[in-house]
C-alpha cells in the first residue's frame, strides 16, 4: 500500500488520507508485461505500452537528465501523443 504523508497532511481527518491510499497488486511487474505482450500477440490488439510508449519514457527520462545536468533548469520537451 502506498501512502501520502507529510507534517502538513497531520492533521487531516483520517477519512482524507483513506481516500488518498492506493493498494497495488502484489505482481512481478516483467512477468505481468510479459503476459501482457502476449496476449497482445494473441488478439492482435495494441499492447498497453507499446514502442511508441516507450519512446516517450525515454524522452522523458532525458530531459530530465539534461535538467539536471543543468542544476534543475526547466527543458523544452516536445513529445508526440498518441491518437486512438
Amino acid at each position: 500500500m502506498i501512502k501520502a504523508s507529510n507534517s502538513s497532511t497531520a492533521s487531516r481527518s483520517s477519512a482524507s488520507t483513506a481516500a488518498r491510499q492506493k493498494a497495488l497488486e502484489p505482481a512481478e511487474p516483467l512477468r505481468r508485461q510479459c503476459l501482457e505482450f502476449l496476449r497482445a500477440i494473441e488478439t492482435r490488439a495494441r499492447p498497453i505500452t507499446d514502442g511508441e510508449s516507450g519512446l516517450r519514457v525515454l524522452r522523458v527520462l532525458d530531459a530530465a537528465e539534461r535538467s539536471l545536468a543543468t542544476g534543475g533548469v526547466p527543458v523544452e520537451m516536445m513529445i508526440k501523443m498518441h491518437k486512438e
